[in-house]
């Protein structure tokens, strides 16, 4: 018996052995989800000034200064107006930085450039004749520099309101794109105002006396960077937007700027903060109309008549047109503005991600009327009064965007 108990033991051991061994032996698979990623979105805002106007004129911005039958001349040939060259000879292939393609016609149709000179053709091309070009150009608000492209057949010296810029008395083959001169101008060269570019130049006599063979002519491009215009959206920097050194009663100014914020919906909003109203001097006319602050810094009164308006402006060209166009806020810039842009409050809507939105700005020194049936913006200057007479205002404008996702409620609240 007890043989049997063990012998039965044994195989019911066994047995469990096969039983736990058989559940090693299942089918199964396994699927592996890899690399999975949160990235965090971002909002980027990115701003551009596309236009800036100054009492209607077109203020602040890049412009190029050519040679044309614009420019004046005095000297061997006269006086008058420069002549378009109707004869281009084949060495001349200067292009100035690709504005004017070699061996292309006088046209202009590149830069509005073109060879010049005081006849078509020197007058006497046995002898050296010497004539005084003149091309004059207002600048209204700031310059950071420029840059001088000039080609001459033969010689030539350049100033600009009197100061030295280049010249060339060597070589007498600067007409061609390899040695064509380029001369970069500091902005204390130019005025505000009337500036007067001054170009001597010099055709040296000989080739048989034949215009063809020995031609005079010059060519010229004045590329002037007006420092408060990008037309590239940017990260900015500390970039001006404004900058009047002589505001009076009813000036008014016009700007566009455009914001995009990158790839995520965002709520918009405009501040003018750190306002510095400085009083500067104290002159009769201010201490007559009540100004006790004698300055310099602090106690200055401009800001008080300071307003500005902000509008959308889906033509991005700095006019209102209601109702398509909406306004959005205005107010002093005297102790600082928050302006909202888009936020919950306004009938903007939310600054939509990867677009271009265009803002447009009015300014005026003195009393702001908008019209918001017509459009029409004006600037009523008789309410501003002495007492802000010298004074001068600054301030940093801050443009700041937040999520629209999980935040629908957002306020352009104030900074300062």
């Amino acid at each position: 018996m007890q043989r049997i108990l063990t012998s039965l033991v044994l195989m019911a051991g066994a047995a469990a052995a096969l039983m736990v061994g058989g559940t090693g032996a299942f089918f199964s698979d396994t699927e592996t989800s890899s690399e999975n990623i949160f990235t965090a979105g971002s909002i980027d805002l990115k701003i551009d000034h596309a236009l800036s106007t100054y009492n209607g004129d077109p203020f602040g911005g890049d412009f190029t200064i050519v040679s044309s039958t614009s420019t004046t001349f005095t000297g061997d040939d006269g006086a008058g107006n420069a002549v378009a060259l109707t004869f281009i000879h084949a060495g001349w292939t200067a292009d100035l930085d690709g504005g004017h393609v070699a061996g292309a016609p006088n046209d202009g149709l590149n830069d509005g450039s073109y060879w010049i000179w005081a006849t078509d053709g020197p007058s006497n091309a046995n002898v050296n004749q010497t004539n005084t070009f003149t091309r004059t150009f207002n600048v209204s608000g700031p310059v950071n520099g420029a840059t001088l492209y000039i080609a001459a057949d033969n010689f030539y010296t350049v100033t600009l309101n009197g100061n030295p810029v280049g010249s060339e008395q060597v070589v007498n083959t600067n007409f061609t794109s390899a040695t064509e001169d380029i001369y970069v101008i500091a902005p204390a060269s130019f005025v505000q105002g009337v500036n007067t570019l001054t170009i001597v130049a010099t055709n040296l006599g000989g080739g048989g006396g034949s215009p063809t063979f020995n031609p005079a002519g010059i060519l010229f491009k004045l590329v002037v960077d007006g420092g408060l215009i990008f037309i590239d959206p940017i990260n900015l920097t500390g970039e001006p937007f404004w900058n009047f050194n002589d505001v009076k009663p009813g000036d008014e100014g016009r700007d566009v700027f455009s914001l995009h914020v990158g790839t995520n919906d965002g709520w918009a909003c405009m501040d003018i903060s750190n306002v510095q109203n400085n009083d500067n001097t104290l002159i009769n006319p201010e201490i007559v109309a009540g100004d006790v602050t004698p300055g310099p810094l602090g106690g200055g009164e401009l800001g008080n008549y300071l307003n500005l308006f902000l509008w959308r402006d889906d033509n991005g060209n700095g006019i209102y047109n209601p109702p398509t166009e909406i306004a959005l806020s205005s107010g002093l810039f005297n102790g600082g503005l928050t302006l909202p842009l888009h936020d919950s409050t306004t009938q903007n809507g939310v600054l939509v991600a990867s677009t271009t939105e265009y803002i447009g700005s009015a300014w005026c020194a003195g009393t702001q009327n908008i019209d918001n049936g017509s459009g029409v913006i004006t600037c009523d200057g008789s309410t501003m009064g002495n007492e802000a007479q010298t004074d001068s205002l600054i301030a940093d404008i801050i443009f700041r965007a937040e999520q629209v996702r999980h935040n629908p409620n957002f306020q352009c609240s104030p900074t300062r």
